[in-house]
């Protein structure tokens, strides 16, 4: 009878045990972690960073779930020269968490700071979707477009911050330009774009954005040479790329290599029918060779594309005049002229201080080419100064079924 009763109380004795054990267990990782963290705030990064990180790393073995922490470890890791290390860890902070679309863009300056821009890109893009308000991931993708010259690209990226209702007078002032820009703060003051795309050319060497920018750079500095080196070594191993092709075409039209081009607007085809910049480099190889004419027919192909582009509508006058059609060129010298003075009217906003009265000249320049996107967005922002303007609604009224297209 008392071997059975002591046999009862064994199972109860084992459960009471493994019950103390796991609060024990559960106890010693929280007190661990705990100690952990309390010492990372003790230690000077500027002194200990190898040691901070050693502890941030065993520390997040205890909390693998702590986005803060995920953030920490990100910052030590570049602060280490570990930049794909830094950029895996905020990669991997998960989307539910209301941290994400942070995490997204500091990876995204993780990757550009290290040069991979590509990369940079895709997650700059990643903070967007999560967070169509991010200023800062606005910001950085214009930025970077603008340093890959890629005019359409940057104009859509430009019109959805004006779409997301959030600093809009920022993105409205580079739309006014009607180029492709580099922001104000994009490159640091002691280098150039010709020194990011070089570097970056170096880190992602397949990358189809990179390489062609960088030959525009060097054929604009006086080096066509080096740069149809580098895109004839590139096209023959990746003749689809059109990009790359159309900026080959206009170094050899800049450099007068007649011969080559023509040889190249053969193998074209039908590639290039989408981009203005193939039509305006056309314009300008049949200028150059006396075809005015047909110059002045690309060029309103390449403007059908890209209506506003000041460069084109400019040539596409000079062509119109040298052919005789002197009425026709002046309708499009005032284009250009309109154009050029909407880049001054919007300039000139204050986008720290913008008064009714400077945002409402921007609206009016736009409204005169027809760019109602954007003549309405300025009128909206003049509402959000001075509610009750006559002005400004009578202009949200009469566009809110209008919109220029990229």
């Amino acid at each position: 009878m008392a071997d059975r009763k002591n046999r009862r109380r064994i199972p109860i004795l084992l459960l009471i045990l493994f019950g103390f054990v796991v609060v024990s267990v559960q106890g010693f990782f929280l007190w661990r972690a705990r100690d952990l963290d309390g010492t990372i705030l003790q230690i000077s990064p500027a002194t200990d960073l190898r040691q901070l990180r050693d502890l941030a790393e065993r520390l997040a073995w205890y909390r693998p779930a702590d986005v803060d922490l995920m953030f920490r470890r990100a910052e030590y890791a570049d602060q280490a020269g570990d930049s794909e290390v830094a950029a895996a860890i905020l990669h991997g902070v998960p989307e539910s968490s209301p941290q994400a679309g942070r995490a997204r863009y500091l990876e995204g300056l993780v990757h550009r700071n290290a040069y991979r821009l590509d990369s940079a890109e895709q997650a700059f893009r990643e903070a967007l979707r999560i967070d169509p308000r991010m200023l800062e991931a606005h910001r950085a993708l214009v930025g970077l477009l603008g340093v890959e010259r890629r005019r359409a690209d940057q104009l859509q990226a430009l019109q959805a911050w004006v779409k997301s209702g959030f600093g809009t007078i920022e993105p409205l002032r580079l739309l006014g330009q009607s180029v492709v820009v580099i922001p104000p703060g994009t490159l640091d003051k002691s280098t150039d774009e010709g020194a990011v795309l070089e570097k970056a050319l170096k880190v992602q060497p397949e990358s189809r954005h990179i390489r062609p920018a960088y030959a525009r750079f060097l054929r604009n500095r006086g080096e066509s040479d080096l740069a149809i080196e580098k895109l004839t070594e590139w096209l023959s191993r990746n003749p689809d790329d059109v990009a790359a092709r159309i900026e080959l075409f206009a170094t050899y039209v800049e450099s007068g290599e007649i011969e080559k081009a023509d040889k190249l607007v053969q193998e074209f085809g039908t590639a290039g029918a989408d981009s203005p910049e193939y039509w305006m480099t056309l314009g300008d190889h049949q200028r150059n060779i006396g075809r005015r004419e047909d110059s002045a027919k690309s060029y309103k192909k390449a403007l059908a594309l890209d209506p506003y582009h000041p460069e084109t509508n400019y040539r596409l006058a000079e062509s119109l005049r040298a052919s005789g059609k002197t009425e026709e060129a002046a309708g499009i010298l005032k284009t250009h002229e309109t154009i050029r003075n909407l880049a001054e009217t919007v300039a000139a906003v204050d986008s720290s201080r913008p008064t009714v009265m400077a945002i409402l000249a921007a609206a009016k320049a736009s409204a005169s080419l027809g760019r109602s996107f954007e003549a309405r967005a300025w009128a909206t922002e003049a509402l959000r100064i001075d509610r009750n303007n006559a002005e400004a609604r009578a202009v949200v009224s009469r566009l809110a079924e209008k919109s220029n297209g990229p």
